[in-house]
């Protein structure tokens, strides 16, 4: 499965996403939800047009399993060296819940929560699950401004 990739400006349906079914449009920014299957889900890339900052809403509605964890990391690509950087990484959710990822250079930066960062040209958004998952029902959306 190849990541998606879209400009915020276009007008997106869900029938664009039907290799993986389960990414969706919201205010704005692709976001993906369902129920993991044994890998995870291909990273969602986005171009923030005329955007500065961005932020994620990532809710857990169900997670079992020993060590059972989420960890969303965003990126940007970084068009001199031909590689993703990290911009902000989650600490490891392990427990139903919303959690909310800020980046923009207007804000304090907090470990985990909040990176004072300039969004790149291009973006993505990659979830990756830990540890020994049974079952793990999530969603990640977003805004940017």
């Amino acid at each position: 499965m190849t990541s998606a990739k879209r400009t915020l400006t276009d007008s997106v349906s869900n029938d664009s996403f039907g290799a993986n079914g389960g990414l969706l449009p919201y205010n704005g920014i692709i976001l993906v939800s369902g129920a993991y299957q044994a890998a995870d889900p291909a990273p969602i890339e986005f171009t923030p047009v005329g955007a500065t900052d961005l932020k994620l809403l990532i809710d857990i509605t169900v997670i079992s399993g020993a060590g059972a964890t989420l960890t969303v990391t965003v990126e940007g690509w970084n068009k001199a060296a031909s590689s993703w950087v990290p911009v902000l990484v989650s600490a490891g959710l392990v427990a139903v819940a919303t959690t909310t990822l800020h980046v923009s250079p207007n804000m304090t930066a907090a470990a985990n929560v909040t990176a004072n960062a300039t969004l790149y040209e291009t973006m993505r958004v990659r979830p990756v699950k830990s540890g020994t998952t049974t079952t793990l029902t999530y969603s990640i959306g977003g805004n940017i401004s």
